[in-house]
Protein backbone atom coordinates (compact mmCIF):
# COMPACT_ATOMS: atom_id res chain seq x y z
CA UNK A 1 0.00 0.00 0.00
CA UNK A 2 2.90 2.48 1.06
CA UNK A 3 4.26 1.19 -2.42
CA UNK A 4 1.48 2.46 -4.53
CA UNK A 5 0.24 5.80 -2.60
CA UNK A 6 4.31 7.02 -3.37
CA UNK A 7 4.16 5.43 -7.36
CA UNK A 8 0.30 7.00 -7.28
CA UNK A 9 1.73 10.53 -5.81
CA UNK A 10 4.71 10.48 -8.20
CA UNK A 11 2.08 10.35 -11.01
CA UNK A 12 0.21 12.93 -9.97
CA UNK A 13 2.76 15.26 -9.43
CA UNK A 14 3.90 14.74 -13.11
CA UNK A 15 0.40 15.20 -14.70
CA UNK A 16 1.53 19.26 -12.39
CA UNK A 17 -1.22 18.13 -9.61
CA UNK A 18 0.53 18.30 -6.32
CA UNK A 19 -2.58 19.13 -4.41
CA UNK A 20 -4.41 16.46 -4.38
CA UNK A 21 -2.01 13.76 -3.11
CA UNK A 22 -1.06 16.43 -0.56
CA UNK A 23 -4.69 16.83 0.53
CA UNK A 24 -5.39 13.05 0.56
CA UNK A 25 -2.37 12.42 2.73
CA UNK A 26 -3.01 14.99 5.27
CA UNK A 27 -6.06 13.75 5.96
CA UNK A 28 -4.69 10.66 6.41
CA UNK A 29 -1.99 11.59 8.44
CA UNK A 30 -4.59 13.25 10.39
CA UNK A 31 -6.60 9.87 10.81
CA UNK A 32 -3.48 8.07 11.61
CA UNK A 33 -2.98 10.39 14.75
CA UNK A 34 -6.43 10.44 15.86
CA UNK A 35 -6.81 6.91 15.76
CA UNK A 36 -3.22 5.80 16.95
CA UNK A 37 -4.36 8.11 19.93
CA UNK A 38 -7.37 6.20 20.77
CA UNK A 39 -6.24 2.92 20.29
CA UNK A 40 -2.94 3.11 21.66
CA UNK A 41 -4.58 4.73 25.15
CA UNK A 42 -8.48 3.12 24.86
CA UNK A 43 -11.11 5.54 24.86
CA UNK A 44 -14.78 4.48 24.70
CA UNK A 45 -15.61 2.12 22.61
CA UNK A 46 -12.22 1.58 21.58
CA UNK A 47 -9.82 -1.20 23.59
CA UNK A 48 -6.66 -0.35 25.07
CA UNK A 49 -3.82 -1.91 22.57
CA UNK A 50 -0.52 -0.33 23.67
CA UNK A 51 2.37 -0.23 20.82
CA UNK A 52 -0.50 -2.59 18.62
CA UNK A 53 -2.66 0.03 18.94
CA UNK A 54 -0.32 2.63 16.56
CA UNK A 55 0.61 -0.28 14.54
CA UNK A 56 -3.53 -1.00 13.60
CA UNK A 57 -3.87 2.56 13.50
CA UNK A 58 -0.84 2.95 10.30
CA UNK A 59 -2.48 0.10 8.68
CA UNK A 60 -5.62 1.34 8.20
CA UNK A 61 -5.22 5.33 7.44
CA UNK A 62 -2.37 3.72 4.93
CA UNK A 63 -4.88 1.24 3.34
CA UNK A 64 -7.54 4.53 3.31
CA UNK A 65 -5.07 7.21 1.63
CA UNK A 66 -3.85 4.18 -1.04
CA UNK A 67 -7.50 3.30 -1.93
CA UNK A 68 -7.86 7.56 -2.57
CA UNK A 69 -5.39 8.37 -4.16
CA UNK A 70 -5.95 5.20 -6.99
CA UNK A 71 -9.85 5.90 -6.89
CA UNK A 72 -9.11 9.77 -7.62
CA UNK A 73 -6.61 8.91 -10.01
CA UNK A 74 -8.30 6.61 -12.21
CA UNK A 75 -11.69 8.54 -12.23
CA UNK A 76 -10.03 11.42 -13.77
CA UNK A 77 -10.65 13.30 -16.83
CA UNK A 78 -7.69 12.34 -18.66
CA UNK A 79 -8.62 8.67 -18.69
CA UNK A 80 -6.00 6.80 -16.60
CA UNK A 81 -6.23 2.95 -17.45
CA UNK A 82 -5.23 0.47 -15.81
CA UNK A 83 -2.52 -2.59 -16.71
CA UNK A 84 -1.63 -5.52 -15.33
CA UNK A 85 1.85 -5.55 -15.97
CA UNK A 86 2.55 -8.99 -17.53
CA UNK A 87 3.24 -10.68 -20.78
CA UNK A 88 3.89 -8.58 -23.73
CA UNK A 89 3.37 -5.30 -22.21
CA UNK A 90 5.40 -5.99 -19.05
CA UNK A 91 8.21 -7.10 -21.56
CA UNK A 92 8.11 -3.62 -23.14
CA UNK A 93 8.02 -1.14 -20.76
CA UNK A 94 8.98 -3.57 -17.51
CA UNK A 95 12.83 -4.14 -18.34
CA UNK A 96 13.45 -0.77 -19.66
CA UNK A 97 12.32 0.14 -16.15
CA UNK A 98 14.05 -2.10 -14.16
CA UNK A 99 17.27 -1.50 -15.96
CA UNK A 100 17.22 2.58 -14.73
CA UNK A 101 15.49 2.05 -11.51
CA UNK A 102 17.15 -1.05 -9.85
CA UNK A 103 20.64 1.30 -9.16
CA UNK A 104 18.11 3.52 -7.30
CA UNK A 105 16.67 0.88 -5.39
CA UNK A 106 20.14 -0.63 -4.49
CA UNK A 107 21.41 3.19 -3.15
CA UNK A 108 18.30 3.71 -1.35
CA UNK A 109 19.16 -0.12 0.24
CA UNK A 110 22.70 0.51 0.99
CA UNK A 111 21.80 3.85 2.40
CA UNK A 112 19.56 2.24 4.86
CA UNK A 113 22.40 -0.02 5.76
CA UNK A 114 24.72 2.49 6.54
CA UNK A 115 22.32 4.55 8.70
CA UNK A 116 22.13 1.41 10.83
CA UNK A 117 25.79 0.92 10.96
CA UNK A 118 26.17 4.73 12.08
CA UNK A 119 23.86 3.24 15.00
CA UNK A 120 26.11 0.27 15.96
CA UNK A 121 29.18 2.66 15.80
CA UNK A 122 27.26 5.13 18.56
CA UNK A 123 25.94 2.01 20.48
CA UNK A 124 29.60 0.72 20.62
CA UNK A 125 30.41 4.01 21.62
CA UNK A 126 28.70 4.41 24.46
CA UNK A 127 24.58 4.65 26.12
CA UNK A 128 24.90 8.65 25.64
CA UNK A 129 26.46 8.43 22.31
CA UNK A 130 23.55 6.83 21.34
CA UNK A 131 21.27 9.21 22.96
CA UNK A 132 22.43 12.19 21.31
CA UNK A 133 22.66 10.32 17.90
CA UNK A 134 18.76 9.63 17.90
CA UNK A 135 17.77 13.63 19.30
CA UNK A 136 20.07 15.27 16.46
CA UNK A 137 18.23 12.84 14.11
CA UNK A 138 15.10 13.68 15.23
CA UNK A 139 15.80 17.40 15.40
CA UNK A 140 17.18 17.19 12.03
CA UNK A 141 14.55 15.58 10.24
CA UNK A 142 12.13 18.13 11.35
CA UNK A 143 13.80 20.41 9.34
CA UNK A 144 15.02 18.62 6.39
CA UNK A 145 11.74 17.14 4.96
CA UNK A 146 10.59 20.67 4.07
CA UNK A 147 12.86 19.89 1.40
CA UNK A 148 12.05 16.46 0.36
CA UNK A 149 9.26 18.15 -1.91
CA UNK A 150 11.94 19.34 -3.96
CA UNK A 151 13.39 16.19 -5.56
CA UNK A 152 10.14 15.16 -6.60
CA UNK A 153 9.56 18.96 -7.63
CA UNK A 154 12.68 18.29 -10.21
CA UNK A 155 11.38 15.40 -11.72
CA UNK A 156 8.38 16.64 -12.91
CA UNK A 157 9.54 19.95 -14.13
CA UNK A 158 12.19 18.09 -15.55
CA UNK A 159 10.48 15.47 -16.94
CA UNK A 160 7.57 17.72 -18.74
CA UNK A 161 9.97 19.85 -20.27
CA UNK A 162 11.85 16.48 -21.61
CA UNK A 163 8.32 15.44 -22.48
CA UNK A 164 7.98 18.87 -25.44
CA UNK A 165 11.54 17.64 -26.30
CA UNK A 166 12.84 20.77 -24.77
CA UNK A 167 16.65 20.08 -23.39
CA UNK A 168 17.30 23.91 -22.82
CA UNK A 169 14.01 24.06 -20.81
CA UNK A 170 14.96 20.42 -18.67
CA UNK A 171 18.25 22.51 -17.83
CA UNK A 172 16.45 25.49 -16.88
CA UNK A 173 13.85 24.07 -14.66
CA UNK A 174 17.08 22.22 -13.24
CA UNK A 175 19.09 25.20 -12.40
CA UNK A 176 15.74 26.87 -10.75
CA UNK A 177 15.24 23.66 -8.26
CA UNK A 178 19.39 23.50 -7.71
CA UNK A 179 18.86 27.20 -6.48
CA UNK A 180 15.80 26.70 -4.16
CA UNK A 181 17.55 23.86 -2.71
CA UNK A 182 20.76 25.37 -1.58
CA UNK A 183 18.23 28.20 -0.31
CA UNK A 184 16.64 25.51 1.58
CA UNK A 185 19.64 24.65 3.21
CA UNK A 186 21.26 27.58 4.42
CA UNK A 187 17.79 28.18 6.41
CA UNK A 188 17.77 24.67 7.45
CA UNK A 189 21.41 25.57 8.73
CA UNK A 190 20.42 28.19 10.55
CA UNK A 191 17.21 26.32 12.22
CA UNK A 192 18.83 23.84 13.59
CA UNK A 193 21.87 26.05 14.74
CA UNK A 194 19.26 28.14 16.70
CA UNK A 195 17.28 24.87 17.85
CA UNK A 196 20.81 23.81 19.39
CA UNK A 197 20.58 25.97 22.01
CA UNK A 198 16.64 25.28 23.17
CA UNK A 199 17.72 21.55 23.56
CA UNK A 200 17.29 22.04 27.40
CA UNK A 201 14.06 23.29 27.44
CA UNK A 202 12.56 20.55 24.81
CA UNK A 203 14.93 17.69 26.73
CA UNK A 204 14.76 19.01 30.20
CA UNK A 205 14.98 15.45 31.53
CA UNK A 206 18.24 14.43 29.56
CA UNK A 207 21.53 14.40 31.16
CA UNK A 208 24.02 17.16 30.22
CA UNK A 209 26.18 14.54 28.85
CA UNK A 210 23.84 13.94 26.16
CA UNK A 211 22.84 17.27 26.04
CA UNK A 212 26.49 18.35 25.26
CA UNK A 213 26.77 15.53 22.61
CA UNK A 214 23.97 16.55 20.97
CA UNK A 215 24.70 20.37 20.93
CA UNK A 216 28.16 19.34 19.13
CA UNK A 217 26.51 17.36 16.92
CA UNK A 218 23.69 19.70 15.73
CA UNK A 219 26.26 22.01 15.23
CA UNK A 220 27.92 19.55 12.73
CA UNK A 221 25.08 18.47 10.96
CA UNK A 222 23.63 22.24 10.66
CA UNK A 223 26.88 23.14 8.44
CA UNK A 224 26.18 20.53 5.77
CA UNK A 225 23.10 20.98 5.12
CA UNK A 226 23.13 22.23 1.96
CA UNK A 227 25.34 19.70 0.99
CA UNK A 228 22.30 17.13 1.95
CA UNK A 229 19.73 19.31 0.34
CA UNK A 230 21.23 19.88 -2.85
CA UNK A 231 22.72 15.73 -2.99
CA UNK A 232 18.72 15.30 -2.39
CA UNK A 233 17.84 16.88 -5.95
CA UNK A 234 20.62 16.07 -7.51
CA UNK A 235 20.76 12.31 -6.46
CA UNK A 236 16.95 11.51 -6.54
CA UNK A 237 15.84 13.97 -8.36
CA UNK A 238 17.68 15.45 -11.29
CA UNK A 239 20.34 12.75 -12.23
CA UNK A 240 17.85 10.34 -12.17
CA UNK A 241 15.16 12.13 -14.63
CA UNK A 242 18.00 11.96 -17.31
CA UNK A 243 18.56 8.30 -16.87
CA UNK A 244 21.88 8.46 -14.82
CA UNK A 245 20.83 6.68 -12.21
CA UNK A 246 24.53 4.14 -12.15
CA UNK A 247 26.53 7.08 -11.03
CA UNK A 248 24.06 7.93 -8.31
CA UNK A 249 24.68 4.33 -6.95
CA UNK A 250 28.42 4.75 -7.68
CA UNK A 251 28.13 8.16 -5.52
CA UNK A 252 27.06 6.82 -2.44
CA UNK A 253 29.24 3.66 -2.68
CA UNK A 254 32.10 6.27 -2.85
CA UNK A 255 31.28 8.66 -0.42
CA UNK A 256 29.39 6.30 2.39
CA UNK A 257 30.96 3.00 1.88
CA UNK A 258 34.57 4.12 1.13
CA UNK A 259 35.29 7.17 2.80
CA UNK A 260 32.44 8.06 5.47
CA UNK A 261 31.24 4.31 7.29
CA UNK A 262 35.21 3.86 7.46
CA UNK A 263 36.03 6.73 9.24
CA UNK A 264 33.74 6.82 11.72
CA UNK A 265 34.42 3.35 12.79
CA UNK A 266 38.12 4.00 13.22
CA UNK A 267 37.79 6.91 14.76
CA UNK A 268 34.85 6.22 17.05
CA UNK A 269 35.58 2.87 17.70
CA UNK A 270 39.39 1.52 17.01
CA UNK A 271 40.80 5.36 18.05
CA UNK A 272 38.06 6.14 20.57
CA UNK A 273 37.64 9.72 19.52
CA UNK A 274 34.81 10.07 20.75
CA UNK A 275 30.86 10.36 19.29
CA UNK A 276 31.72 14.07 17.97
CA UNK A 277 34.45 12.13 15.57
CA UNK A 278 31.05 10.11 14.28
CA UNK A 279 28.91 13.15 13.63
CA UNK A 280 31.63 14.54 11.86
CA UNK A 281 32.09 11.57 9.76
CA UNK A 282 28.62 11.62 8.93
CA UNK A 283 29.12 15.54 7.59
CA UNK A 284 31.99 14.09 5.76
CA UNK A 285 29.82 11.94 3.71
CA UNK A 286 27.92 14.33 3.02
CA UNK A 287 29.99 17.21 1.64
CA UNK A 288 32.13 14.44 -0.79
CA UNK A 289 28.40 13.08 -2.16
CA UNK A 290 27.47 16.60 -2.81
CA UNK A 291 30.63 17.49 -4.32
CA UNK A 292 30.62 14.32 -7.01
CA UNK A 293 27.03 14.50 -7.76
CA UNK A 294 27.45 18.65 -8.37
CA UNK A 295 30.65 17.35 -10.51
CA UNK A 296 28.26 15.28 -12.61
CA UNK A 297 25.86 17.89 -12.97
CA UNK A 298 27.83 20.19 -14.54
CA UNK A 299 29.61 17.66 -16.86
CA UNK A 300 27.39 17.00 -19.97
CA UNK A 301 27.04 13.29 -19.24
CA UNK A 302 23.53 13.72 -18.01
CA UNK A 303 22.25 15.80 -20.74
CA UNK A 304 23.77 13.83 -23.31
CA UNK A 305 21.45 11.24 -21.47
CA UNK A 306 18.57 13.77 -21.85
CA UNK A 307 19.09 13.95 -24.88
CA UNK A 308 18.99 9.82 -25.74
Amino acid sequence: MTVMSAVTTATFRSMSDSQTPMAITMSAVALNTLLAFVLVLGFGPFPKLGVIGAGVATLISQALRCVALLVVLYSRKEGMRWYWPFGSRFQRIGRPLLRITYPIALSEMLWGTSTFVYTIVFTRIGTAALASSQIVTTVENIFIVAATGLAPAAVATVGQALGMGSLQNAKKEASLVLRAGVLAGIVFTIAIIAASFLLPIIYPKVSGDVLSLTFWGLIIMACVQPAKVLNSVIGTGILPTGGDTKFVLFSHVISSYALGLPVAWICGIVARLGAWTVFGSRALEEVVKAVILVLRYRNSSWHRKLET
